[in-house]
Formats: structure tokens, sequence, C-alpha cells
């Protein structure tokens, strides 16, 4: 949570070298949409490490990957909707956490599903979309990224799982051979006492 949180917090303000490039009319507002972003993110964190939290914690988390995702389709909308080339944090953010993060696969699909639908309200109410040319290109790269999203999750935890039942299973042959082992000690102790005794 905390290296999400970083992340989170710095990169949408580090983002305003693409605007300055990209859209250098937008640069005061987007700054603001940005730093409303790590106020937004820094809320969150806060309330995440709040003891009566702890049943929020996985949606806090997926909160927390939104706000990015929701400034970012604004930012899409404030400038050209379709023609923005911003879809491309979208995708950024779909690769670097749901791949990266232990989620569950159904939390991926959740978060994957909200991004997408997000990106399509944006392009639609900035107007102009028609399912054609870019707007086809960039929500197909959308779909495309949101699919190994979910579906590298889908593996991905199943390895942990695969991974988690060996740990348990050799913990478990472990503390049995140790209590072999100590009544073997034993056993060999009470031989050695009775020869002894003899």
């Amino acid at each position: 949570f905390k290296i999400v949180f970083w992340f989170a917090f710095f990169g949408m303000p580090a983002g305003i070298s693409l605007d300055m490039q990209v859209y250098p009319a937008h640069v005061p507002y987007f700054l603001k949409l940005r730093l409303l972003s790590s106020v937004l993110v820094t809320l969150i964190f806060w309330i995440y490490y709040r003891p009566w939290a702890a049943r929020f914690a996985r949606s806090l988390f997926i909160l927390l990957l939104m706000v990015p995702q929701g400034i970012i389709t604004w930012m899409i909308y404030a400038s050209e909707g379709p023609l923005s080339p911003y879809y491309a944090g979208l995708n950024v953010v779909l690769v670097a956490f749901c791949m990266l993060l232990p989620w569950t696969y159904q939390e991926t699909l959740v978060f994957s599903v909200i991004t997408f639908f997000l990106y399509v309200i944006a392009c639609t109410a900035h107007g102009g979309v028609t399912f054609c040319g870019v707007f086809f290109n960039n929500t197909y790269f959308l779909f495309l990224t949101a699919t190994f999203a979910v579906i590298g999750s889908y593996f991905t935890n199943r390895l942990r799982v695969r991974e988690f039942t060996t740990r348990y299973e050799l913990d478990n042959s472990r503390k049995q051979l140790e209590e072999n082992n100590r009544k073997l000690r034993e056993l060999d102790q009470a031989k050695t006492r009775y020869f002894a005794n003899i």
C-alpha cells in the first residue's frame, strides 16, 4: 500500500512535464488536478492506517488507484477526448499496478472494467465520438491491456496459492520430522539408561 501510495503521490504531479509538452495551455488547470490527486491519495493513505478502517483495506486499495485513473480520465475529457494521448496513462496504471500487486483477479477485473468505462464516459462526454479511428484504437488497446492484466492476475494468484500450499505442506513435514527426531532421541536416551542400569 505504501509503495502504491508513493507512486500515486509523486507520479501524478510529475506528469506535469507531459502537460507542458502536449497541452501547454492546460498546464495550470492540469497542475491543480494533479495536486488534487496527491491530496486525495494522502487522505486515503491516512484513512487506511486507522484501526477502524482495517475491514475496508481491500476497498481502500482499489480506491487509492481509482484516484489517478479518475483524474486522468478527467484530463482526457478536458483536453481532446478520444484524441487525447492520455489514455496511455490509464494503460500504465493498469499494467503497473494490476499485474504487480497481490490482487485477486476479481479485484483486477473490477478495476479494469471501471477504468474502461471511465475512459468511454470521458470521451463520450467530450463529444464527437465515432467508433472508428483513434477512439477505436485507444479503446482496443485499453481493452487489451485490461484483459492481459486480468489474465496475468489470475495466473499470478494461482502461482501464489500453489506456493503457499507448498510452503504450508513443507512446514508441516518439517514439524513432523522434528517431532519424530525428538521421539527417536528420547527412545535412544531411554535405551542408554536401560543398558547403563543393566
